[in-house]
């Protein structure tokens, strides 16, 4: 294939991802930082003032719940990071968040995930806000256009790399060749960590068809153990059953738990012990409680621990503020490089269209004086 074509291949693939990256690349810079955005928008439904007794035991604060909202199903408590901040009870069919104190069990708010600014826009960034009967099409539009980010770096990457001496071409200072060399160098220093962000976005998505790839590159990727809960108990004793749970994973912090809903039903508690641990995983059921699987994720390869955090590579969920810093140029520069490339493009027309006027006007320069002496 002609290198001129693959690079109107280029141009065309970047014309078809316009609109659905610009709002990829928009609200995912600014997902970031979409918590602390909350926080900052909303102190006083995600701000708490900590208290020296701590947090009240979980079957405390579930109880307190319950009592101020009887008609909802708790489903899954997640934890603040830091002491002053909400935690939030997930609740069940499809009833929306708690946001509430820890410290007194009082209901902040009430409402569900995309009526805050970061969970509007998490909904915009996933599926553009569309209705629930076309959300898997926008979802699989978008995973797409991500893929195709990737086959643009690729492509971008050979179109440099062909022609002769391409880092000695780096060097070209010239004014009219700036934009390119700016196009190809900010692309060959950032395109990795862009095609992984943008894998990371769509495996989410993409779970199976991703999980295989990992697979396929010999990444050992368990499932989830399924233990055996026929004939339990309902778990009664849920502070004694987060007490065993962290008793298996003593270092570790609790980040989250799924609640116990009735016989047969475990508690599911996560823990992990640094931002970037991949969590780990305790099956509690039972009256009186008892340990039913763990699922250790503490000791994981370079590939397991890809996959296993993708989300937070995704989102730069690591509590370390350099790499939320960085994330958010990297998450604008596809919209640069759509920039820099049509306006390559459109220098490239006009250079061309100004040739073809001058060798027009010299044509027709040589058939005035020859029109007037006669000649052939």
């Amino acid at each position: 294939m002609q290198y001129k074509t693959v690079r109107r291949l280029h141009l065309a693939v970047t014309l078809f991802m316009g609109l659905p990256l610009l709002v990829l690349c928009l609200t995912g810079a600014v997902l970031v930082f979409g918590k602390e955005i909350d926080r900052l928008v909303e102190p006083d439904v995600y701000t708490v003032t900590p208290q020296p007794a701590g947090p009240l035991p979980m079957s405390e604060l579930l109880h307190r719940l319950q009592v101020q909202a009887p008609d909802v199903e708790p489903w899954s408590v997640g934890l603040g990071k830091e002491p002053d901040a909400a935690w939030t009870l997930w609740l069940g069919k499809g009833a929306g968040v708690l946001v509430f104190d820890p410290y007194d069990g009082a209901v902040l708010s009430h409402r569900r995930p995309q009526e805050s600014v970061n969970g509007f826009l998490t909904g915009v960034h996933r599926y553009w806000m569309a209705p629930e009967s076309v959300r898997r099409v926008v979802r699989n539009v978008l995973s797409t256009v991500a893929l195709l980010l990737i086959v643009q770096v690729v492509v971008g990457t050979w179109l440099f790399l062909i022609p002769p001496k391409p880092l000695k071409r780096l060097a070209v200072k010239r004014g009219r060749m700036f934009v390119l060399r700016l196009h190809q160098a900010t692309g060959l220093a950032t395109g990795l960590v862009m095609a992984v962000i943008a894998f990371t976005g769509f495996s989410i998505f993409w779970h199976e068809a991703t999980k295989a790839v990992f697979v396929a590159a010999g990444v050992e990727i368990s499932d989830p153990p399924e233990p055996e809960t026929a004939g339990l108990a309902a778990v009664a004793d849920l502070d004694g059953a987060l007490a065993l749970a962290q008793a298996e994973l003593p270092e570790g912090r609790l980040l989250h738990f799924r609640v116990p809903d009735g016989p047969g039903k475990p508690l599911v508690a996560a823990f992990a012990e640094g931002a970037a641990e991949v969590p780990s995983r305790v099956w509690v059921g039972d009256d009186p409680p008892r340990v039913l699987a763990v699922e250790d994720r503490r000791a994981v390869t370079l590939g397991q621990w890809i996959w296993y955090s993708r989300y937070k590579i995704h989102m730069a969920d690591f509590d370390i503020l350099a790499i939320k810093l960085l994330w958010v140029p990297l998450a604008l520069l596809p919209i640069g490089f759509m920039v820099t490339g049509l306006q390559l493009h459109l220098r490239r027309r006009r250079r061309r269209a100004t040739a073809d006027r001058l060798v027009r006007d010299a044509d027709a320069a040589r058939r005035e004086p020859a029109a007037e002496t006669g000649a052939p």
